[in-house]
């Protein structure tokens, strides 16, 4: 049982439960075609469902009706038909966008389905005629999820993952394989959860103390590991990546993801059991970024 216990003392944060629905209304600039919007739908929920995540697809022309968890409102630029007029929109300009207001990520989304037609019109126009239109909505659909991910994550910065990576090629929105990242999952359900609060869950919000990040990455002899500025050993992976800043959720969600090898390691290397908390991410986030 002894080895039970010391490694329960790696669980860092626990494992959140299923956290809240999420109404999504929809508005389109012009009427949709239903196989595109269809398409939608399947893909979204393809990548979303699996987290526990229930989502209501709801219209803004609807009255009445009740939200019973966070909502999201989507406008859809263009037209959502892999049938209409070739369009002359800049597909090198954003598919789409998220609000943002003081530094807050607003629940307003944006995707631009001429510029998406525009994007991947050639593999599109590669494939079956009758398999253009579940393309198509394949496309906007991971568009949307990565929209929907920046509102649900409370982030405004981009990862490595497959949905929250800063930038596609074309076959990414219309290939086969496409689903969140494990970091993702994890970011997604520590925010929701509240086992990270929304206002330290970006790299804006950590305003903890680089000293205090620092004495305790010492204490905790986080170096022998990960290096003395995280970049990382042979004993362990690095904590940020290059010159890319590291945010309090996304140090959280790799360190629960990677628990039970650090457990294994630092008992392999004889340190001591690891006591982190999510207060003490902020600090840590702050020394670490301090180094860059």
């Amino acid at each position: 049982m002894k080895p039970a216990l010391w490694c329960l003392a790696f669980g860092i944060l626990p494992l959140p439960g299923q956290v809240a629905a999420l109404a999504v209304y929809t508005e389109f600039q012009h009427t949709p075609n239903a196989a595109v919007v269809d398409s939608m739908h399947a893909e979204v929920d393809s990548i979303i469902l699996p987290l526990g995540l229930g989502l209501e697809w709801r219209s803004l022309d609807g009255h009445g009706d009740q939200v019973s968890g966070e909502l999201a409102v989507v406008s859809f630029k263009g037209t959502c038909d892999s049938g209409a007029q070739p369009s002359h929109a800049d597909d090198s300009r954003s598919l789409g966008w998220t609000h943002i207001s003081d530094g807050q990520i607003l629940p307003f989304t944006d995707v631009d389905c001429d510029r998406i037609r525009a994007f991947v019109r050639t593999r599109i126009n590669g494939s079956d005629p009758n398999d253009r239109d579940r393309l198509l909505g394949r496309a906007v659909g991971r568009v949307l999820a990565h929209e929907l991910y920046h509102i649900l994550a409370r982030r405004s910065h981009h990862g490595s993952g497959s949905v929250d990576r800063p930038e596609y090629a074309s076959r990414d929105l219309v290939s086969d394989d496409f689903q969140l990242q494990e970091t993702e999952c994890r970011i997604l359900q520590l925010v929701n959860s509240g086992a990270i609060p929304s206002g330290i869950a970006d790299i804006e919000g950590a305003t903890g103390s680089a000293k205090q990040g620092e004495a305790k990455f010492l204490k905790e002899r986080c170096s022998v590991c990960h290096g003395p500025r995280g970049q990382g050993t042979r004993n362990g992976p690095p904590l940020r990546k290059g010159a890319h800043a590291v945010s309090p959720v996304v140090l959280a969600a790799q360190l629960g993801i990677d628990s039970v090898a650090m457990c294994r390691r630092a008992k392999q290397l004889k340190l001591p059991p690891l006591s982190i908390s999510a207060g003490d991410l902020p600090d840590l986030v702050r020394f670490l970024n301090g180094l860059l």
